[in-house]
Order: structure tokens, then C-alpha cells, then sequence
């Protein structure tokens, strides 16, 4: 075949040439600018491949008609490995490798695979907000109304975080949330937010929604925390506290700066433990925070303040937790205290430590540990300070008494 030949389809040409070099009869078309082409032994058969490929430019499949046969024989097997896995879409293979390659370029497959399987297998699909919640009812019932109430509020802002199955909560969002949504509070607030986490991710192992290899242990374990000095205040102003104090709240007020007690044990502390044992407060363990019965020395400055309600029955504060805390909140702001919650409970260890130089005795009286006691009021003021802490008494005029021993 000295001179080309055309073959027609529609408006389309393709041309079969022969070639002395190999023997072969070649066949080229155009293919939306790029030239494709096939080669067979005989004329016929280049032929009929011109006339199909034409045929596919003229239905709009111009890449197909551009391929050579080894492609087309890779697409083919490509097309039977996938029927014979069950899949009919290669389009969405293709996508899901490429969407993996880019978000980890140098990551084995197989292996991220078996990483994969051994964190998800026998586990259950289960929402982050899901378990929360069910871990929060399974343990309600052991908690007090204070952890309760801590708790649930930290669980609400999990769940907002962590939008997710549990079994696909990993290190990055973990840390993210550590580090940047709780970036700006203080180490305490942080570990108390891994404290209620570190629950639910317990839990979640307990009922197969999350593998116990989840890797998130390092994450959980608390962070040092580096408390600052406890604020106190002096004795002048603690005065001006009682004084200003309404009859309502005064017994409140005289009993967190004589006894010490916590915020949540004088919302619920009683009369009957306040004067049923001679010369003492009782704290029974349903009533304090470590759950441990304690008994607190009724100092004589005390025993004047709550004169005027003697033989009174029933609770000490009679309304709700969140007005004894707002009503605590005024009186402090009345005096120019503000900001400081805790300063009652840190004054009277400070001053009573600095009368008896007695961490462990303290230490029982406050429900702490010895090692907070003796970390955070050893030393901040002076035996005579603490000895005008206890003399305060209604009338301005300070008792004689020396605190007890």
C-alpha cells in the first residue's frame, strides 16, 4: 500500500497507512487534538479498529477512542478486580485513594488498615453525645449534687466538641480541645475536664464502643497544677462581715470563718449539727465532700454569734444553694471583697494554723489532706494575727479567749 487510505464515519476520516518496517498496517484518527492510533497485521482489521474508534468520537467518547490496548487492558482488569470485590463504581475508588494520598502522602495502606481494624473491631457505632449520657445516668446515683452538677456541665461541652462516634475519637481532636477550646483556663479546670472524659472513655471501653488500645492515655493523665497563695482576709474585715451580714445569712457567714467548713456543707448543714454536740460542729459524712464525719471545735467567738438561735430546729440556710452563693456574692461586694469565694474557708486555716502549728489537727478539721494544708497556709501569718481571728465577737469588742488547741 503505496499510497494512504481513508476510512469515513459521519464526518469523520481516519487514514491506514502500511509500514515496510514492521510489516503492520497503522491506522490514525483525530481525537479532540490529540492523534490516536492502532496497528494490526491485516488491512481489514485496522480497518474495523478506524471505524470503531470513529464511531466512538462521533458518540462523544473521544478518550476511550484515544487509548492504546495496553491501557484499554489495564482499565479491563482494573474493571474485573472490582466486579469481582463487589464494586461497580471505580470512580469512587479512584477518588477515595486520591483523597488518602494527599491527606497522608507517606502512609502505607495496608498498614493504617490493620490500624484501623484493631481500634474498630467487635466495636459498636456509638455517638460521642450518646455515651456521654450514658455514662452520666449509670453513675449519677454515686455522685453527690455538687459532682453531679460539675460533671453534666462539663459532659454539655464534650459532646458540643466532640461531634463524632466514639470509636473514631482520636489524639488531634483530643489535644485540639485541650489546648486551644480550654487553652485559656487554669490547669485545675483542664484536669477536671480530663477527670469527667477520662470517665466516659472508661466507660465506653466497659461497653465495647472503643477499643482499650485508644491512645488517648496520655492525654488524660492531669496536668501539674501550680495553685496560687489561698486570698485571705483580716479580722477587721471579717467583723464588717458579720456585722453587715442580715440574720438570715449571719449564722452562715460565722460558721464558714469559726469552723472552716466548705461552701456546700453550711448550704446543708442543720441546726441539730450545730449545737447537739457540746462545743463542737458535727459534719456528718452524707453532708461533707470526702464523705467523712468530721468534728470542728466551737470556739467561744462562735458561741456568741449564734446565741440569738439557739433552739432553732431544721436547716441552718433554709433556701436554695444559688441564693445562699448570691446572697455570699453581695455580702463580699458590700464589703470590698469581691472575687473572693473561697476567702472564709482560707482564712480560718490560715489563722487557725498560725494558733496551733498543728497541720494534722487541721487537717481533719478541714476534711483536706495534710500535704494541702501544710503546702498552702503554712506561714502566711503570724500567732498573734490568729489569735485576733478568734476573738472577733459582736459588739466590736474583742474576746479575751484564746483559740483552743
Amino acid at each position: 500500500m503505496e499510497v494512504p487510505e481513508t476510512v469515513s464515519y459521519r464526518n469523520l476520516k481516519a487514514r491506514i497507512t502500511h509500514s515496510a518496517r514492521d510489516g503492520l498496517y497503522h491506522s490514525y484518527w483525530n481525537c479532540g487534538g490529540h492523534r490516536g492510533k492502532a496497528a494490526s497485521k491485516k488491512f481489514e482489521r485496522a480497518k474495523e479498529k478506524a471505524l470503531a474508534a470513529l464511531k466512538l468520537i462521533h458518540k462523544g467518547h473521544a478518550d476511550i477512542a484515544s487509548l492504546n490496548n495496553q491501557e484499554l487492558r489495564r482499565l479491563m482488569a482494573a474493571r474485573d478486580l472490582l466486579r469481582d470485590a463487589g464494586i461497580e463504581n471505580p470512580l469512587q475508588v479512584a477518588t477515595e485513594y486520591i483523597a488518602f494520598r494527599q491527606a497522608a502522602p507517606e502512609a502505607d495502606l495496608l498498614e493504617v488498615t490493620r490500624h484501623w481494624n484493631n481500634g474498630h473491631a467487635n466495636i459498636e457505632k456509638v455517638g460521642f453525645g450518646r455515651a456521654g449520657l450514658d455514662w452520666f445516668e449509670t453513675n449519677r446515683g454515686r455522685w453527690k449534687d455538687t459532682t453531679h452538677y460539675a460533671h453534666k456541665r462539663r459532659m454539655a461541652k464534650l459532646v458540643e466538641a466532640f461531634q463524632c462516634d466514639v470509636c473514631d475519637l482520636g489524639f488531634e481532636p483530643v489535644r485540639f480541645f485541650l489546648q486551644t477550646a480550654l487553652g485559656g483556663k487554669s490547669a485545675k479546670t483542664r484536669n477536671h475536664f480530663r477527670e469527667t472524659l477520662r470517665g466516659i472513655i472508661k466507660h465506653c471501653v466497659a461497653r465495647s464502643w472503643l477499643s482499650k488500645n485508644h491512645g488517648l492515655e496520655s492525654l488524660l493523665k492531669p496536668e501539674k497544677v501550680i495553685s496560687a497563695p489561698p486570698q485571705i482576709i483580716s479580722p477587721d474585715t471579717f467583723r464588717i462581715m458579720l456585722q453587715t451580714a442580715n440574720a438570715e445569712l449571719r449564722p452562715v457567714v460565722a460558721l464558714l470563718g469559726f469552723c472552716g467548713i466548705r461552701f456546700s456543707e453550711a448550704a446543708r448543714l442543720s441546726w441539730d449539727n450545730v449545737f447537739e454536740i457540746e462545743g463542737y460542729i458535727q459534719l456528718n459524712a452524707h453532708r461533707t465532700k470526702t464523705a467523712q464525719r468530721r468534728l470542728v471545735p466551737r470556739f467561744e467567738s462562735l458561741e456568741l454569734w449564734l446565741s440569738p438561735y439557739k433552739g432553732r430546729t431544721g436547716p441552718v440556710w433554709n433556701r436554695s444553694k444559688h441564693a445562699l452563693d448570691s446572697a455570699l456574692g453581695k455580702l463580699r461586694r458590700e464589703v470590698g471583697v469581691t472575687g473572693l469565694h473561697n476567702c472564709l474557708r482560707h482564712s480560718y486555716a490560715s489563722y487557725r494554723l498560725a494558733t496551733t502549728s498543728n497541720v494534722n489537727q487541721l487537717a481533719d478539721e478541714m476534711g483536706n489532706s495534710r500535704e494541702i494544708i501544710y503546702r498552702n497556709y503554712r506561714q502566711l501569718v503570724t500567732p498573734a494575727n490568729g489569735h485576733q481571728w478568734f476573738a472577733v465577737i459582736p459588739g466590736g469588742t474583742q474576746s479575751n479567749v484564746i483559740a483552743a488547741v
